[in-house]
């Protein structure tokens, strides 16, 4: 299977500084730090503590990238009984505030206020226990979940947001999701299409996953081009 040399951008806000100028702006510009993933990729890693920050995202030049969202619970402790109920309060309260976002209105600003990004909840196959996933554990997981449901060809519109049930981990080369970052995002080119996809750590408060999402989506839609950001 084809796949891009892309850089993979794990993001939540920006790190030291004031908001992300819209391209071409006189704004401040943001700092970015890479790491390497432990898989030969460049990672921009962002903190969980700067999601206390404000931020503002520059309007994409040709719009929002994406006209959908599909939520994904990865993980067999997602089923037990703590964990269930944290599942609950996403599903009845804080998905719905994800995708209706007041935020998107800058993605998208002839859209009516209020009508956000159309989203579903799916099926995930669950991985076998284990306390930490790689990138590449959720990506073949996340194909296969895709192949099975849609055939050969991934919806290039569609941003599938993939949360970690608590105390399951992803690793970054040596960054911890929770702890490290609160989420990162991938875009890939393969054989079947675009497959885009952000992936949150489930640790902490539903409110918390919650601003983990809307800003990963924020900065997925609205990033520069892997090869322009050096």
């Amino acid at each position: 299977m084809k796949r891009s040399a892309g850089a993979i951008l794990v993001a939540m806000t920006l790190l030291g500084g004031g908001p992300l100028a819209p391209r071409g702006g006189s704004g401040q510009p943001t700092r970015r730090t890479y790491v390497d993933d432990g898989d030969g990729n460049r990672v921009e890693s962002v903190a969980p503590t700067s999601l206390e920050r404000s931020f503002v995202a520059a309007p994409p030049r040709d719009g929002s990238p994406f006209s959908n969202l599909d939520f994904w619970f990865l993980g067999r402790g997602w089923g037990e009984e703590k964990n269930a109920t944290l599942k609950r309060e996403l599903l009845e309260r804080h998905l719905q505030a994800i995708a209706y976002s007041p935020q998107y209105q800058s993605l998208n600003p002839t859209a009516a206020r209020g009508q956000g990004f159309p989203f579903q909840v799916c099926d995930f196959p669950d991985l076998e226990a284990r306390a930490e996933v790689t990138d590449v554990d959720v990506r073949l997981a996340l194909e296969a979940a895709l192949k099975a449901r849609e055939g050969s060809r991934w919806q290039a519109a569609t941003l599938n947001v993939v949360l970690l049930c608590p105390r399951l981990y992803g690793r970054m080369g040596e960054l911890r999701s929770g702890t490290d970052f609160a989420c990162y995002f991938r875009t890939l080119e393969t054989e079947q299409g675009t497959l885009n996809y952000l992936v949150v750590a489930g640790s902490g408060k539903a409110d918390a996953i919650r601003e983990a999402a809307v800003r990963g989506i924020l900065l997925m839609a609205t990033r520069r081009p892997p090869e322009s950001a050096e």
